[in-house]
């Protein structure tokens, strides 16, 4: 019954497909997400701007997501929700629709965060040829109440070295990239496959391969609600890698490096060869820091 319903939908959606194409898409991949998806859904329903087009593609889900969804498809013609009819996992999910967005702005959207009413407009707005994205500033939420701002750093095209270096945490927010505004055709021109893969910190290694294409800018004008809790993407991929032995010492798998390297222009590649075991070492340096502070200081790394 749920896949007749949902196929339902999907065709709805298809025809609904045939008008010209909105300004901006929007790709939200959804697997249980019934605690947080309605509030996502409605704080991109009420953006000043409304020439978009809400793709949501629920990964099979197993909660409530799919009635949440389809309740708001029917009331919207600018949703556009598909059900898979097994569970792809988040990366081919984050691909999906990609692919099925039609505007000539693209911006991915998790399913349990909020923006502020002016996201769309003034990203839109504030958007250069020479960027491959721009996004606004981040308020961290936990357990209901922000808890900290953050106004990422800028990063010019070909800031190969500076990203490679940098410090990769969730309050650093470079990561975050990922939830901005983008050029859709220069987004589509890249190499994707680390996304498919999902693997160790693939959201930093992914806006590394950013900067190939153009510059990330942070406007400041406007803000995304970025929650954090133990049933996120981020934190169920990193899980695996967490224990007490990170707090003696940092074990990078292999093939993040080999990501790194696989992503890099052919003239950078060499150079990111010799600083892979500074890398190695500075992460190591930093994560015993970290750990000094959460467990002798009892001071959160923010």
């Amino acid at each position: 019954m749920k896949r007749n319903v949902s196929w339902g939908f999907y065709r709805v959606a298809e025809s609904a497909r045939s008008v010209l194409p909105p300004k901006v898409s929007i790709g939200m991949p959804a697997y249980n997400g019934g605690d947080y998806i309605e509030a996502a859904i409605k704080s991109l329903l009420a953006q000043t701007a409304s020439d978009f087009e809400l793709i949501i593609s629920d990964d099979a889900s197993s909660d409530g997501t799919q009635a949440i969804c389809q309740a708001y498809a029917a009331l919207d013609p600018r949703i556009i929700y598909i059900r898979q009819p097994r569970n792809i996992g988040p990366g081919p999910n984050f691909m999906f629709v990609l692919k099925r967005a039609r505007g000539p702005f693209f911006m991915w959207a998790a399913q349990d965060d909020i923006w502020a009413e002016t996201w769309i407009a003034t990203l839109v707005m504030n958007i250069r040829p020479s960027d491959i994205a721009v996004r606004g500033s981040l308020r961290f939420m936990v357990n209901g109440e922000i808890a900290v701002n953050r106004t990422p750093a800028d990063y010019p095209k070909g800031s190969y070295f500076r990203i490679f270096m940098g410090t990769e945490t969730t309050y650093n927010a470079r990561n975050l990239y990922i939830y901005g505004l983008f050029h859709r055709e220069a987004l589509l021109s890249l190499d994707l496959s680390v996304l498919l893969r999902n693997g160790y910190s693939w959201d930093f290694i992914f806006v590394f391969q950013l900067t190939a294409k153009g510059d990330l800018r942070c406007i400041p004008g406007t803000y995304q609600i970025y929650r954090l809790h133990p049933q996120s993407d981020g934190s169920q991929v990193m899980a695996k890698y967490k224990s007490w032995k990170r707090l003696l010492y940092r074990v990078q798998p292999m093939s993040y490096y080999r990501e790194y390297v696989a992503v890099s222009p052919v003239t950078v590649r060499p150079w990111i060869f010799v600083l892979i075991p500074l890398k190695h070492i500075y992460g190591q340096v930093q994560l015993w820091w970290r750990g000094f502070r959460k467990l002798a200081l009892h001071r959160e790394n923010i």
